[in-house]
């Protein structure tokens, strides 16, 4: 609100809100229910030592989610440290510190069950402490530290009035790469027909990417440990999109936020949410399975408001 001084005159700028749908519910203190059959990314965020596998246990059947799965590196990024600026607490400390093990699981009819996340070590069940729901994106909570996030495919729906968006880029690459928004034809991430992991996929991609005037070339994205605001992107809220990055301007080299699109089928961009109404999104610019890549996710952090992505 503009308000003016005593009793004067008041301008008020309305505007709808950006009001994502939840795909996923708590019932009870432990147990979730997901509300679209979609496939589910788990991520070990935090930096413990050990090996924990994870799952979501229905009755006395158990889904597992993610094997045998390693801590990150003490200071990788996180969903705190990504919107943090401090250099020695947030972002900017996080460089060369790999995250821990992700993976994908497609679980057959995930909606039909009332589900409670589980954590195992040495064979050994780690009680849950809590659940907490962001959007769509679940971070689990077990005895000894232990975090899990689990996400599905989307990162909201659409918004069902127009929203203006804002995006913000933070830089702590070596390679000067361009970075892409498309629009995409629906939650699997097609594009003209190809689906991720089709052959000319990323191609088709970046194609409509610079369709829609939605490239960002390194020339228009931050220096190193720099951030820069973009608000005048033309994004549509009412679609869905996916992101790219082109390789230090390399068309040969290209990854997506669509998992299956890129090299092994390996996830390039991790999701590193904060609250319902922003995507933040920690992106590695070198494929994580060559062994150039130090898997800290933080060569690019994007933070997107009034925006739905796709993503698993």
């Amino acid at each position: 609100d503009l308000l003016a001084a005593s009793q004067g005159p008041a301008v008020s700028l309305l505007g709808p809100a950006f009001l994502p749908a939840d795909t996923v519910e708590t019932v009870g203190a432990n147990q979730i229910r997901f509300l679209r059959d979609a496939p589910l990314t788990t991520w070990r965020s935090d930096s413990g030592s050990g090996k924990v596998s994870f799952g979501l246990r229905a009755g006395t059947t158990t889904q597992p989610l993610l094997s045998n799965a390693a801590g990150g590196s003490a200071g990788s990024i996180n969903p705190t440290s990504a919107l943090d600026n401090n250099p020695t607490t947030g972002w900017l400390a996080s460089e060369g510190r790999a995250v821990g093990t992700s993976s994908i699981t497609n679980i057959p009819n995930v909606t039909s069950q009332t589900w409670t996340p589980t954590a195992t070590r040495d064979g050994n069940d780690l009680p849950l402490i809590d659940l907490a729901i962001n959007g769509n994106q679940i971070t689990a909570r077990f005895t000894g530290g232990i975090t899990a996030e689990l996400w599905q495919a989307s990162g909201s729906e659409p918004a069902q009035l127009p929203v203006a968006p804002s995006v913000e880029v933070q830089r702590l690459a070596g390679f000067n790469n361009h970075i892409g928004f498309y629009s995409v034809d629906d939650i699997t991430g097609m594009v003209d027909g190809r689906k991720p992991g089709d052959a000319g996929y990323l191609l088709a991609a970046l194609a409509r990417s610079e369709a829609e005037d939605l490239l960002l070339t390194a020339a228009e994205l931050p220096a190193f440990g720099a951030t820069a605001t973009y608000n005048a992107l033309p994004i549509n809220s009412q679609k869905r999109y996916g992101v790219l990055l082109v390789q230090n301007g390399n068309t040969n080299t290209i990854f997506s936020s669509f998992s299956d699109a890129n090299p092994g089928a390996e996830t390039q961009m991790v999701r590193l949410g904060s609250d319902p109404k922003r995507f933040v999104l920690g992106i590695e610019d070198i494929a994580v399975t060559s062994v150039l890549s130090d898997r800290d996710f933080n060569d690019n952090i994007v933070i997107l408001s009034g925006v739905s992505l796709g993503l698993f």
